[in-house]
């Protein structure tokens, strides 16, 4: 493999320039020689950026990629100063090892914030290869070894451990600058060469642009001794611009984890340089962790080995049946976030969402605050128009959702939640203007089937949350007139009038306005969701509503015990209601070992990552719903793009069929699988209309 070969050279070229860095100890600052690491590669750098620029031409660069880059080049700054701070206090092979303890805060970040997760046997090669750099530490030249020796914090020990932080982080922004220029820049093609040595070249000058005012402030008058050591430092320069190259080659092939585990041997290499040409005592004592390390890389290759052979594949027969059904029923999706991408991203249904290259949009949502705004077409999503087509959706509710932040907090604010709502319905309107060869608003099931008959997909607005009203009946009433067809009472949030499954309970239910307002979204034929309400809002509502209610995103509680989820005499009363339950496909609802944050992190560690959660059970809950409250009375919700994970299967709005295709495998009727898919949903929307009609007379 090459990320193999890539990190090999890496590892063996750091190694050669922290021992030409080490010769610099004593002589000049450690500022200096941190300096001289990116300066002096600032050559070779920048003739192979003009080199490769000379006949392809000069890839342009964004501001997301320089922020990515600028943010890499600073952290590892930040590390190199670190870890020539710690040379200076420190044996060279004890700082060396502790500084590669990077691979865990690696595999930490790539888990929490990049959507990297290693197999099992990765994770068994990251730990073995710590503990090889933690047995380094246990035979410290000169000192006794023992675990308390170990795990001794002095400064040259904290500077190195700093310096991994640095390292692992710096990796990560670097491997995003990369992708970045890719997107921007698709003449660069799939390979990773081209775009790491154009982003080695800016972040090269980007660092030197940071040191150089840095080390003249600190050390004033020491630039000068640069002509004196200028041999060592092109060296230092040589191969810190090689091996870097080869580093930020290596992580678009592969697991920033996996690349950085098998750069382990650098610190086996570092031993050997430090017992020959530094002379340092313990060469033997270092076998065992010289040991361990070999054997930690090499589970890390078979961890990313070759994937496991794709299940066999469905009797072609009824594969063939299922992809036939599936075309001709007509599909309503309850429930989608791709709004708050449109609107606060500027993605457009007609870019390509799937790139697995682009970072999930999810993302944004726990980091938004550190993270510099994307473009549309630089994030991933679960739904674009071709998608849509693929997974043969035929009418799709988007979302509406002002998130609890734009709730007033006073009268200064009021207006925040109505206004974010409003604009939200502008931005799919602009998304309807702009592709109405594929796309139609729909206010009416009749609208719904005129529109899917025209070859389009038929669009409905879901208002979710009613804290969007703020109180007011006639805000309810301009959001219908704008379209909207549902309201879910709550979000996460209670309101004034509404508790929350997500919230603390202020009212025990609906308040008398509550009960006003699912009165007057019964008269302007307004579907009331029942989503994410608390128990008692639940049976307020339907002792008051006189139309049939759905749960437009919501699965059994009965199989996965969360609140958001429907207990079985939930179900029940929504089938002796009329209404229609509309299974969730988070996995955080339907997966019984993710209800609980704690329960999830055990798992995950205990798994050595994210426990996936089969299509299986997404189906199990479908089931489920049909057997509780009856075949008529289940449909589907998704919560694409409003959900960080999804089971196996159903990764985003493409493959629906593949919910067909299981269900059918379990001896689903055909006229049962229509009614699921879209014909309960419609259903509801008629009685609904039916009742406003009778109320209007």
């Amino acid at each position: 493999m090459l990320w193999v070969l890539l990190t090999l050279a890496a590892a063996t070229l750091q190694a050669t320039r922290n021992a030409l860095s080490r010769q610099l100890v004593g002589r000049v600052s450690p500022a200096l020689t941190a300096w001289s690491r990116f300066a002096f590669h600032l050559p070779f750098a920048t003739a192979l950026a003009v080199a490769l620029a000379w006949g392809d031409g000069w890839p342009t660069p964004s501001a997301p990629f320089f922020a990515w880059a600028a943010a890499g080049a600073v952290a590892q700054v930040l590390g190199n100063l670190a870890l020539v701070a710690a040379f200076q206090v420190s044996s060279f092979s004890q700082s060396v090892a502790l500084h590669k303890l990077e691979v865990v805060f690696g595999a930490a970040l790539g888990i929490a914030l990049f959507g990297e997760v290693p197999t099992a046997l990765g994770w068994g090669g990251i730990l073995l290869s710590t503990a090889g750099v933690l047995l380094m530490n246990l035979a410290r030249p000169g000192e006794s070894a023992g675990w308390g020796r170990a795990f001794h914090f002095d400064r040259g020990t904290s500077y190195a451990l700093l310096c991994g932080v640095c390292f692992a982080l710096a990796s990560f922004l670097f491997k995003e600058a990369i992708e970045v220029l890719m997107a921007r820049n698709p003449e660069l093609g799939p390979g990773r060469f081209r775009p790491a040595a154009h982003t080695v070249f800016y972040v090269a000058w980007i660092q030197v642009a940071v040191m150089t005012p840095a080390v003249a402030w600190m050390r004033p008058g020491e630039l000068g001794r640069v002509t004196a050591l200028w041999r060592s430092m092109l060296g230092i320069g040589l191969t810190g611009f090689l091996g870097t190259l080869c580093w930020l080659w290596a992580f678009g092939l592969t697991l920033v984890a996996y690349v950085r585990a098998a750069g382990q041997v650098e610190a086996a290499i570092s031993i050997a340089i430090a017992a020959l040409v530094f002379r340092e005592a313990g060469l033997r004592r270092q076998a065992p962790a010289i040991a361990a390390i070999v054997g930690g890389v090499a589970l890390v290759l078979l961890g990313c080995g070759p994937a496991a052979p794709p299940p066999d594949p469905p009797d072609p027969a009824l594969a063939a049946r299922a992809a036939a059904l599936h075309r001709d029923a007509l599909l309503m999706d309850g429930h989608n976030d791709v709004p708050s991408w449109i609107l606060d991203y500027g993605f457009d249904l007609a870019m390509d969402g799937a790139d697995p290259r682009k970072r999930p949009a999810s993302l944004y949502w726990f980091l938004g605050w550190a993270l510099p705004a994307p473009r549309g077409d630089a994030i991933g999503t679960h739904t674009d128009l071709a998608r849509l087509r693929s997974g043969g959706v035929d009418a799709q509710w988007l979302s509406i959702w002002p998130h609890s932040d734009y709730v007033p907090r006073g009268p200064h604010e009021a207006g925040r939640a109505t206004a974010r709502a409003m604009a939200m319905i502008e931005a799919v309107e602009e998304q309807l203007r702009r592709h109405p060869d594929a796309l139609a608003l729909a206010r009416t099931a009749a609208e719904v089937r005129a529109t899917v008959a025209s070859g389009r997909i038929a669009v409905l607005l879901g208002l979710e949350g009613g804290h969007a009203i703020e109180g007011s009946l006639d805000t309810l009433r301009a959001f219908h007139a704008r379209g909207v067809r549902y309201m879910t009472l709550t979000w996460s949030n209670g309101n004034e009038w509404a508790d929350s499954s997500g919230d603390e309970p202020r009212h025990g239910g609906l308040t008398d306005f509550g009960r006003d307002v699912v009165r007057e979204m019964n008269r302007l034929g307004m579907l009331v969701d029942v989503s994410h309400v608390s128990d008692e809002t639940f049976w307020d509502v339907l002792e008051t509503t006189g139309a049939p209610v759905i749960a437009s995103h919501s699965s059994a509680r009965a199989l996965a015990d969360h609140p958001r989820n429907l207990s079985d005499e939930m179900l029940r009363a929504v089938a002796a209601n009329g209404g229609v339950v509309m299974v969730n496909f988070s996995d955080l609802y339907l997966d019984p070992r993710k209800t609980r944050t704690w329960e999830l992190a055990a798992r995950w560690i205990a798994g050595f990552g994210r426990p996936v959660t089969p299509l299986a059970l997404l189906a199990d809950h479908v089931e489920h719903v049909a057997r509780v409250a009856g075949v008529d009375h289940v449909g589907l919700g998704s919560d694409f793009d409003g959900v960080p994970w999804l089971p196996e299967g159903m990764e985003d709005v493409s493959r629906f069929p593949n919910l067909t295709l299981e269900l059918l495998r379990r001896g689903w009727a055909e006229g049962d699988l229509r009614k699921l898919l879209g014909e309960n949903a419609l259903r509801v929307m008629e009685r609904a209309e039916a009742v406003s009609a009778e109320e209007m007379r």
